[in-house]
């Protein structure tokens, strides 16, 4: 699916995007496996990430249903 229509299928959720922090900071959430800090590989990726984050295949959201 699409990031436009992943964001339809959950509107009436409050959503807390990780996505990023998780890229940027991958040893804090124990995803030091597919991405090691300080590699060129770790430099493109932040740097894809931040420009074209519509293009990530997995968003790491947590979803909150408001009261």
């Amino acid at each position: 699916m699409s990031l436009r229509n992943l964001k339809k299928l959950v509107k009436k959720f409050e959503i807390h995007d990780y996505t990023l922090e998780v890229i940027k900071y991958p040893s804090k959430y124990s995803a030091n496996e597919m991405i090691t800090e300080g590699t060129f590989k770790y430099r493109i990726l932040n740097f894809v990430a931040q420009k074209f984050y519509f293009i990530i295949p997995t968003y790491i959201w947590i979803l909150r249903k408001p009261n």
